[in-house]
């Protein structure tokens, strides 16, 4: 059952976040060219004659044409992208998810609920984020439910598709350092991150919601990675500081 209601959450988020990066990133709209479509350029000018009419230079005494006068091209205007964000974005959040493990001691986490925020660094196409985390989980060991709790510190980086952390699709990698409040599974204490998201922005370049999902893999203190590994989906409130 868990198993069958992890794929269908995975199914919904990713269509989300299609959607979601087709509202980030509308197409373009670019408008007519004068020297195309035949219309007047408006940097043309020409110089009244003698005679009342208008030509494109002036009579020098002895009957020649001088040139005409050189105007100036304006100045190309350049476009600075607003960034929607300072230097750090303060993001509370609330997650959710399982881990399954065929090989260590028979132990399945079926239920993990996380509560925390994270802290990012950085206003361009890749940040950092650290913060904290709380989780509440139920395990199975050997057909016994266990419940026991963490905390956790994350170590991530990211990478931002549009370079505006504040309307964005992302990629993150990286740790949780976790501090175990029981020994079910006490031979564990770093977890291994690999997650797709996206911020939206709420009106303004202040706010933005956040949705994620991450795989994880729960790592042995030798630093290998374990046969346990689960799935999380969190949402969130980033905020510029």
């Amino acid at each position: 059952m868990t198993s069958t209601l992890l794929k269908f959450a995975s199914g919904l988020f990713v269509t989300t976040l299609v959607a979601l990066a087709a509202h980030a990133y509308p197409p373009t709209e670019t408008g007519p060219n004068p020297a195309v479509t035949g219309q007047p350029n408006v940097n043309q000018q020409t110089t009244p004659s003698a005679t009342g009419g208008s030509t494109s230079g002036t009579t020098t005494p002895s009957g020649e044409m001088a040139p005409a006068p050189t105007v100036a091209a304006p100045a190309p205007i350049v476009v600075v992208p607003d960034r929607g964000s300072g230097m750090l974005r303060l993001t509370p959040f609330f997650g959710f998810g399982s881990a399954d493990s065929d090989g260590v001691g028979d132990v399945d986490i079926n239920r993990n609920t996380s509560f925390g925020a994270w802290l990012d660094f950085g206003r361009s196409f890749l940040t950092f984020q650290t913060g904290f985390s709380f989780d509440q989980n139920d395990v199975d060991v050997a057909g016994r439910t266990v419940p026991f709790d963490t905390w956790g510190v994350p170590l991530m980086m990211k990478l931002n598709f549009s370079g505006q952390p504040n309307s964005t699709v992302y990629l993150k990698g990286g740790f949780n350092f976790v501090d175990e409040q029981s020994v079910t599974l006490d031979y564990i204490d770093t977890v291994g991150v690999l997650g797709l998201g996206a911020n939206i922005p709420l009106g303004s370049n202040a706010a933005a919601l956040l949705l994620e999902g991450n795989y994880i893999n729960l790592l042995t203190r030798e630093g290998f990675a374990s046969d346990m590994e689960g799935l999380k989906f969190f949402a969130g409130v980033s905020i510029r500081l």
